[in-house]
């Protein structure tokens, strides 16, 4: 505060020192000429494209809020009292519990896949609800389809696609990684399981979604620059 009350007094000194000089434009940090036009160069803030400071700005974003925890409520009506009591869901928690033992494989673990149980001459552990990443896969996709930003669909669905990947590969690192903590750590699995993985898998999903939206942000005013020239 006080280094830019020096600075403004030193500027006020060199106006009244230059006499006739050219009048400077506070609300633009440029000078003016004779005419009123500004002589120098003012900078416009940069928002997301599609998207306007202010009121409008806010009103977008508590839609986003809305539309994001509706989806969510109406979603996970239906996989509580539908979806996770199908057999589609069994199928999928089966194969989350293959593709689990063959990371397992591939690490030396003879490890195999009985329904929904990974085991091994050394541990196993049952894959159930919960275990399979698609309440948080949901929640991502919701928000990348409900974010108010004006893009093209192919960057939509490279967020889309790219994410759930991550979304699920991350799944398997936590059942993996649960089934050694059951090997060496038996005592902390349940605090690995629930107090570590749980939050942990949440805030990986935010995160991608952030630098979803940070690359699409940049994307698209990089696109509407070029259109502009």
């Amino acid at each position: 505060m006080s280094r830019s009350g020096k600075k403004r007094g030193k500027r006020s000194k060199a106006g009244s020192s230059q006499g006739r000089g050219a009048p400077t434009d506070e609300r633009g940090g440029g000078r003016t000429d004779s005419s009123g036009h500004s002589a120098g160069l003012r900078v416009r803030p940069i928002g997301a494209p599609g998207l306007r400071k202010g009121g409008g700005y806010r009103r977008l974003v508590l839609r986003f809020v809305g539309v994001l925890a509706g989806c969510m409520v109406v979603f996970n009506a239906w996989f509580f009292l539908s979806f996770a009591k199908s057999e589609t869901f069994q199928s999928y928690l089966a194969i989350n519990a293959e593709a689990s033992a063959f990371v397992l494989r591939l690490f030396g673990e003879q490890a195999t896949a009985v329904g929904l149980q990974v085991s091994s001459a050394r541990y196993s552990v049952n894959i159930r609800r919960g275990c399979e990443a698609i309440q948080v896969s949901t929640f991502f996709i919701f928000a990348v389809l409900a974010w108010p930003l004006t893009l093209s669909w192919w960057r939509r669905g490279a967020g889309l696609v790219g994410g759930t990947i991550l979304l699920l590969v991350l799944n398997l690192v936590r059942i993996v990684s649960l089934y050694y903590t059951g090997i060496y750590f038996p005592r902390a699995f349940e605090t690995i399981h629930i107090d570590v993985w749980q939050p942990t898998f949440i805030v990986f999903a935010l995160l991608i979604w952030v630098v979803w939206l940070s690359w699409a942000s940049r994307s698209g005013l990089a696109g509407a620059r070029h259109a502009e020239a």
